[in-house]
């Protein structure tokens, strides 16, 4: 799954919110954790100092970020529903913000359903063993 770091960084961003939402349910907030923590060892320049962040990412820089179906499952859920939140608040940011984390689920949601997206994710899996 190949996305521009911008949008892997507001995924990041909603599976934190997500964590933290349901500090009740311990498997999805280390699912959640786990994804995150793929998803930076995947970002080869992820700055290391605070003040790296400052001019980070480069304009148009993209990520292939591999997962597994249920960890997929649970990232577009979390868009959705950070979406839908977005959306329910009464601010044209939040209401951009909702376009946006909706945008960046069609945009995997797409790329999952694509023709030989299956048989890619078994070889990926297949790789990662």
């Amino acid at each position: 799954m190949t996305l521009p770091v911008s949008d892997w960084l507001r995924v990041d961003a909603v599976l934190d919110n997500e964590a933290s939402c349901d500090a009740d349910d311990d498997r999805l907030a280390e699912m959640a954790l786990r994804i995150r923590e793929t998803g930076w060892a995947q970002l080869p320049d992820w700055p290391t100092e605070p003040a790296g962040f400052a001019a980070w990412p480069h304009p148009g820089e993209t990520v292939t970020v591999t997962l597994t179906p249920p960890q997929w499952t649970l990232t577009l859920t979390a868009l959705n529903r950070w979406a839908y939140v977005a959306d329910c608040t009464a601010s044209r940011d939040s209401y951009l913000d909702a376009r946006r984390l909706q945008t960046i689920a069609t945009k995997i949601s797409q790329q999952l359903h694509a023709p030989g997206a299956d048989q890619q994710a078994r070889e990926e899996d297949r790789c990662r063993k």
